[in-house]
């Protein structure tokens, strides 16, 4: 920029060869006058750092002009400015939304050619000004002290630290986020509360109900008027686990329904709203609290949303034990509005949505609607709010436009109607985050402060993937832009921190592989090859979303190999070798040919021979090595390490027991079954690879001493179904393939020597 231009600005804006409200002098482009902080902010104007400078209109009020020489930064300060001076000193012009300058005049003219992304306003009373430069001190002094934030390593904060946690858990590497959650405790990264809250997350993600149940902190959370939905899901399901899920898996609701009147009250304020969880075990709890409170409506609401047999049989016992009450009386259509006008109060939102139901079109209807849609955000709240406005008269839509809190509320549901109608949508017009309107911003805008920081809000929120087939498809399309976008090297440093973020959410799905994300996998799969970082964690994603697009689809596994061979050409790694033996067992049971597996097979094992210590994973290495025909000189190596290499085998101390393995690839599971019995052989070991709850699934649940679970691509209904037989019995196997399934009984083993050493030494 000019300076001679800036001084001319300078020179109109504060008056300075008319009325000189600030006694100010200059020669050149040096300032000198009384007020130390106007000639700083000044010096900063000069130097192209964001500046507040006033204009005196008269005696009365000072207009104050935020500048900034790029956008993202304006949007930036005029967000902290706010926090430093409304909404006492001074009100923001134009309702707090930028400003463009009046060409029509000459201030206008040579603002607009030094700033032409516009500015924010304030206005003040004159006798506000000592205070408000009190104010704007703090600010720049604040300022001028930021760092430069570099994005080509992130610094370890609990932003980081609670994104690696996250990736951790979906990698099922249990110890490892246990590590970074003890990392954030010690390091005071959380507060107490979300402590509390990462932890029931690991805990709930092994299925340890019972230590969840018996914890201080179960009622304590539950007390909680507002938690994350992810939270609130393992709270009720760590109930319907220990109260309901025996007698439920029997079909004695009856007993059911009397134990959950008897710890009814453990749940505190867990049972306020449905209208966001529709997980069915929270279905089926919120059954159980709407037939004690015979809402014979609420009941038939959830018959509508489930398609689970059992929840459908609960609800018509329900159903029936509902009707055996008295009739309840008639409410008329006046005192249903004030009681949803209640319920609203209460938080009781699914209450108000439902009473709602029955009220006549007005303008404190459709305000109650926005409201609880707002609180609740699911499509059906939002879809009834706005289907309700759009049939408010022109002036009645006015009217709510209005009003400071409906306004709010509708503008971010006319947003997301534009959104699933495919408008794109950029930060000026919603202040909504999510990874669509993130992954569309990080396109379009530089704004890498702004990007960032909702990344740190993704991260702390829940449910940033809408799963709605529209929204799929939108999500689909710009994850499809980025593959063929040119990044600049910041968009790269910052695309390989999100990454990961939306690949751990993506799979946190409990329908994962969903048939109707299949294209969005595709997408994410290839932005992760072009883009992502060649570490552990990333390499796991990238197994786990070819496995998932494997079971959905095998015509492309020709595609996805030639992805994955290109992605481990690296200079070979302990860390990435499991996931080779993986990949390889992966495709070798696909088809794909011998031919193709064996140089990748070679370069591992050559470089890693001399380092591979673990004898089921030499094993392994040995076993696979046959099934492709590699390199004989390589296998007989590999078989020197195992005979040279006697030690004590962990699955000696197992005593007579049955397991069972839950996995859909049944030969990897048959291979496993096969090993751990020829090293113990007083181990019966079953495979199920059933993907429905069939009757034979639930026999081998109920009647195995252990149970080691495969979760990937494993349908959620077999899942959920076999969990009430399963108390501390049950593993899981971090990968389908059959190391996974025999490391997880090893670590089991493991676990168990070590606590039978302890109980000696202690005796």
């Amino acid at each position: 920029m000019s300076q001679s231009l800036k001084t001319k600005f300078l020179l109109l804006l504060l008056q300075v060869n008319g009325v000189n409200p600030y006694h100010l002098s200059v020669n050149g482009n040096e300032w000198s006058g009384k007020n130390d902080e106007l000639l700083g902010m000044i010096k900063r104007f000069y130097e192209d750092n964001p500046a507040v400078l006033p204009f005196r209109n008269n005696q009365k009020e000072t207009f104050w002009f935020l500048f900034a020489h790029k956008d993202y930064l304006l949007g930036q300060h005029v967000r902290e400015l706010d926090h430093f001076l409304l909404p006492y000193h001074c009100t923001p012009l134009n309702d707090g939304r930028k400003l463009n300058y009046d060409s029509e005049k000459r201030l206008g003219r040579i603002g607009h050619e030094l700033f032409p992304d516009g500015y924010y306003a304030y206005v003040s009373k004159v006798e506000q000004e000592e205070n408000i430069w009190g104010r704007l001190r703090l600010w720049r002094r604040l300022d001028d002290r930021r760092p430069n934030i570099s994005y080509d390593e992130l610094k370890v904060n609990a932003f980081t630290l609670r994104s690696r946690f996250y990736q951790a858990i979906v990698l099922q590497k249990w110890e490892e986020a246990k590590s970074y959650l003890n990392t954030l405790q010690q390091g005071k990264y959380l507060s107490d509360e979300n402590y509390k809250f990462l932890t029931l997350l690991w805990l709930s993600a092994q299925g340890k109900w019972d230590r969840i149940w018996e914890s201080d902190d179960f009622e304590i959370l539950a007390g909680f008027g507002k938690i994350p939905i992810q939270v609130h899901i393992a709270l009720i399901r760590t109930f319907y686990q220990r109260k309901l899920s025996k007698s439920d898996i029997l079909g004695r609701y009856d007993l059911s329904m009397k134990a959950f009147k008897e710890s009814r009250y453990k749940l505190g304020t867990l049972l306020r709203s449905q209208l966001s969880l529709d997980e069915e075990t929270s279905i089926r709890v919120f059954a159980y609290e709407a037939a004690s409170k015979g809402q014979e409506d609420k009941l038939e609401r959830y018959q509508e949303k489930t398609k689970d047999e059992i929840t459908k049989d609960i609800i018509e016992f329900l159903l029936l034990y509902v009707q055996t009450n008295k009739e309840k009386p008639i409410i008329s259509i006046n005192d249903k509005l004030e009681r949803a006008k209640q319920c609203f109060t209460n938080h009781e939102y699914e209450d108000a949505f439902l009473l709602l139901n029955g009220v006549d079109l007005s303008i404190d209807k459709v305000r109650l609607l926005a409201g609880i849609s707002i609180m609740e955000e699911t499509e059906e709240t939002c879809s009834v709010a706005l289907k309700h406005y759009e049939m408010l008269s022109e002036q009645e839509q006015r009217q709510l436009m209005k009003e400071p809190q409906s306004k709010g509320w509708m503008i971010y549901l006319l947003n997301l109607q534009k959104e699933n109608e495919s408008l794109l949508i950029t930060t000026e017009t919603t202040d909504r985050v999510d990874w669509y309107n993130w992954f569309y911003n990080f396109i379009h805008t530089s704004d890498f402060d702004l990007l960032e920081e909702h990344l740190t809000t993704i991260d702390v929120q829940q449910g940033n993937i809408n799963w709605s087939i529209t929204s799929l498809s939108n999500l689909s399309e710009i994850i499809a832009t980025i593959g063929i976008e040119s990044l600049s090297s910041m968009q790269k440093s910052l695309l390989q921190t999100a990454l990961p973020m939306f690949v751990t959410e993506l799979m946190q799905d409990d329908y994962f592989p969903n048939e109707k994300a299949n294209e969005l996998y595709e997408y994410t799969r290839e932005i992760l090859c072009i883009h992502g970082k060649r570490n552990e964690n990333n390499t796991g994603f990238l197994l786990r979303l070819t496995e998932g697009l494997l079971c959905l689809e095998i015509s492309k596994v020709h595609l996805y190999w030639n992805q994955v061979e290109s992605w481990f050409n690296v200079f070979p790694t302990d860390r990435l070798s499991s996931y080779v033996l993986e990949s390889l067992e992966l495709f070798k049971e696909y088809g794909l040919g011998d031919d193709l597996l064996q140089p990748v097979w070679t370069n591992w094992v050559g470089s890693l021979l001399d380092r591979i210590a673990n004898q089921t994973v030499i094993q392994s290495w040995i076993d696979l090595g046959n099934r492709i025909s590699a390199n004989s000189s390589m296998i007989d190596a590999l078989n020197e390490k195992i005979t040279s290499n006697r030690d004590m085998d962990l699955l000696e101390v197992l005593p007579n027991m049955s397991i069972t393995i839950y996995s859909l690839r049944e030969k990897p599971a048959q291979r496993a079954a096969q090993r751990i019995t020829k090293r113990n052989p007083n181990v019966k070991v079953k495979v199920c690879t059933d993907s429905k709850l069939t009757n034979e699934a639930k026999a081998y649940a109920r009647n195995s001493d252990l149970v080691i679970l495969v979760t990937t691509c494993m349908s959620h209904a077999l899942t959920f179904g076999i969990s009430p037989y399963l108390d501390d019995n049950l593993l899981y196997s971090r990968s389908s393939g059959e190391t996974g399934i025999i490391e997880a009984l090893e670590e089991y083993c493991q676990e168990q020597y070590d606590n039978q050493v302890m109980s000696s030494h202690v005796s």
